[in-house]
């Protein structure tokens, strides 16, 4: 009896047991284990990169291009071109604008060339509106050509420095477009009416000559000298010279600084005088003791007892701007 009970018992036990021999914990049945898991989730994202990858080689094959972005030259041209419009160096931002209109030519991808095209537009069009800004005005103060209208109405000795300003501006507006031509032909209008007051001022027209000379040769060894010179380590009177002949004042040019002053002292033609300074006046010409008395000569082409002169610069050989007291004086002459 007890063996019976006994294999009795362990039947029992089998037969409760044996399904969850075959199939296993049913939680366990549906899950994979961690490890399982793990494995297959790897597989899975390793295939759809390879899928990925070979997706783009194929593009890439085919000519197809994934993204576009510019690479360092085009950027350089463009954020130099945007530093220059946001602040407002017109001249920087034109020549900015030329290179970057210049490189066009240069990229060969499509779609990178129309992405830097339209960002040298916009960019463009910012400089467009900058310049209106500049000559019309944000505010009630108004921009450049009301402080023209005011040195006109109140006939300033300064006028030729306000003059160069708008011309500067209206010309760079009229060459980038032509929805301006109503602002452009009244800037016209009124640099004709400063340009006619200012005319007849002998002074200021030798001022506005040697202004024209800074920026026209505003690069060093740009000016042509005279070879006489030591091609420009003497240039100073040659560059007075030429100031005074753009001005109509004189019609010869000379190398020697006190010949310049032998030809201004005739009188009454062209009527100078000599004075003592400070203070100057512009459009006065002075001779600087440097290494020697009359050693240095220039323009100055501001007024009071610190003024601004204009003289030829040895070392970069061209006209610059200083300092009208930057030597001794020797002499000035001004016109009567």
């Amino acid at each position: 009896m007890k063996v019976i009970s006994k294999k009795f018992v362990i039947m029992l036990s089998l037969i409760f047991f044996f399904p969850f021999l075959v199939l296993g914990v049913p939680d366990q049945r549906y899950k994979p284990s961690t490890k399982e898991s793990s494995k297959s989730k790897k597989t899975s994202e390793k295939g759809k990169t390879s899928t990925g990858t070979a997706n783009k080689q194929e593009k890439q094959k085919s000519g197809e291009k994934t993204s576009v972005d510019f690479t360092a030259e085009p950027k350089t041209k463009i954020d130099n071109l945007e530093r220059c419009v946001k602040g407002w160096l017109w001249k920087k931002a034109i020549e900015a604008l030329r290179v970057a209109k210049d490189y066009f030519s240069n990229i060969q991808d499509a779609e990178t060339l129309k992405k830097y095209k339209e960002a040298v537009s916009k960019l463009q069009d910012k400089l467009i509106r900058g310049l209106v800004c500049d000559l019309e005005g944000l505010d009630k103060k108004g921009g450049c050509l009301k402080r023209l209208q005011d040195k006109i109405d109140k006939k300033d000795p300064n006028l030729y420095l306000s003059i160069q300003f708008v011309k500067d501006r209206v010309e760079w507006l009229k060459n980038l477009t032509n929805n301006y031509p109503g602002l452009i032909n009244r800037a016209k209008e009124m640099l004709a009416k400063a340009e006619k007051i200012s005319g007849g001022d002998v002074p200021q027209k030798l001022v506005k000559a040697m202004q024209n000379l800074v920026t026209k040769y505003s690069q060093p060894y740009s000016f042509p000298y005279d070879p006489a010179t030591e091609n420009g380590n003497l240039g100073c009177a040659q560059v007075v010279s030429r100031g005074l002949i753009d001005a109509g004042i004189i019609n010869k040019t000379y190398l020697i600084t006190t010949d310049v002053i032998a030809a201004l002292a005739k009188k009454p033609n062209p009527g100078w005088t000599k004075v003592n300074v400070p203070p100057f006046k512009a459009g006065d010409v002075v001779t600087w003791t440097t290494n020697q008395p009359d050693g240095h000569i220039g323009v100055v082409t501001t007024n009071g007892n610190t003024a601004k002169a204009i003289s030829n610069s040895s070392s970069q050989r061209r006209p610059i701007i200083h300092n009208a007291q930057l030597w001794p004086i020797t002499q000035a002459w001004r016109k009567v």
